[in-house]
């Protein structure tokens, strides 16, 4: 008897602390299915999450662990494949950014460097704007350091970048790859 009476208490203490939740509306439900969205700010925090090394599959459990300790549930938290699509954005985001900044700039200096880890080699390009800030421009596996694989691999990344600043009809991954590795 006393352990049903711990087991019910146990449970009748679950029910009141979600009744102690109010309920935050992250996802608008309201609109027609190709309208539903996140808002801003849960995008903003999965971005944030992501950024400290925790994995798509993993970044509602955290939110939700977060919204926990001060009393909120989310009305509907992101899937993993809703994570990896918002990662998708950040990515698309910051390759905006990038194209704003260089298309503009024109004191920048293109840095290059390379890698291996687990028998596998890795090549980064980066670049620094007039005022000193390092931006990455992209990380690709490489098969060799041979010139030819290095700039197959950079033209990748400009492609990358030309896709992005083609909606803003600038050519800054052409600026970079003419003007700044070649007028130097």
């Amino acid at each position: 008897m006393k352990d049903l009476q711990e087991s019910n208490q146990y449970l009748q203490d679950l029910l009141n602390d979600n009744e102690d939740e109010k309920e935050m509306i992250i996802f608008d439900k309201k609109k027609k299915k190709k309208g539903k969205k996140y808002i801003p700010e849960l995008k903003q925090c999965v971005y944030e999450v992501l950024q400290n090394q925790v994995s798509a599959s993993r970044v509602s459990a955290v939110i939700k662990a977060v919204l926990k300790m001060v009393n909120l549930k989310a009305n509907k938290l992101p899937c993993r494949t809703s994570v990896l699509d918002m990662n998708i954005q950040r990515l698309y985001l910051a390759q905006a950014q990038i194209v704003g900044i260089f298309a503009n700039d024109q004191n920048t200096v293109l840095l290059t460097d390379e890698t291996s880890k687990f028998g596998s080699k890795f090549m980064g390009y980066e670049a620094c704007d007039s005022e000193g800030n390092f931006w990455v421009l992209g990380l690709r596996d490489i098969e060799t350091k041979s010139a030819n694989d290095t700039n197959k691999v950079f033209k990748q990344i400009l492609n990358d970048l030309d896709e992005v600043s083609q909606y803003d009809n600038n050519e800054t991954s052409r600026n970079i790859m003419s003007y700044r590795c070649y007028n130097v």
